[in-house]
């Protein structure tokens, strides 16, 4: 079903199992409005803000989300692949305070200079990202799956990562004294950046 961008817009619209393809909707505000079982692909969300919008198993598929605004809005079952989503505060979206499961997984994606602190992730799934300058502090992150994901100079305090998967991941910092890493799995030869917190000197 075909949409046009002002009907995809209007205030309180609500939108149920489509499919959009190709759509620059950069820097672009949406108000109010529900995407149920929707699909977007190849689409330019960049610096686009969403307000008080309702996203309810939905995939996005190599879009670019960069910077885009989610003051106030919720997310359930929604999942981004090889998409780019730099320098985004989730922090503003509304998450609820007792979720079973996280509301998002990124799959393939760039999530740079993004913020997740103190949000309620259980079992997020972080995938094969590129995930530089994230901030997890605070963060419920119990049961995530962090494998294959390059974490460098991302913020780890104050983190629930207990039974968190990092088999796979590269260059993350975590201080195993300020954060909980409980039945953690990591892989033998990555798990040495665990030391750095200790004050120890290795040796060769």
């Amino acid at each position: 079903m075909d949409t046009s961008i002002p009907e995809l817009t209007s205030v309180g619209s609500e939108h149920y199992d489509q499919e959009f393809n190709d759509l620059c909707l950069s820097n672009i505000e949406f108000n109010a409005v529900l995407f149920d079982n929707c699909t977007f692909s190849a689409c330019d969300l960049s610096e686009s803000v969403f307000s008080r919008c309702n996203f309810r198993d939905c995939h996005f598929d190599n879009c670019n989300l960069s910077v885009m605004k989610v003051g106030y809005s919720r997310f359930s079952d929604v999942t981004f692949d090889g998409c780019k989503i730099v320098g985004v505060d989730w922090t503003q979206g509304q998450w609820p305070k007792f979720a079973l499961g996280s509301p998002l997984s990124f799959i393939n994606c760039v999530i740079d200079s993004s913020s997740f602190y103190g949000l309620p992730f259980a079992r997020c799934h972080l995938v094969n990202c590129h995930a530089h300058d994230v901030d997890f502090r605070g963060a419920d992150l119990t049961d995530a799956d962090f494998s294959d994901t390059d974490l460098l100079t991302s913020l780890f305090n104050n983190t629930v990562l207990t039974r968190a998967n990092f088999n796979g991941s590269v260059n993350y910092s975590i201080d195993v004294n300020n954060n909980v890493i409980n039945q953690a799995k990591f892989c033998r030869l990555e798990a040495v950046c665990l030391l750095d917190g200790l004050g120890i000197e290795l040796i060769d």
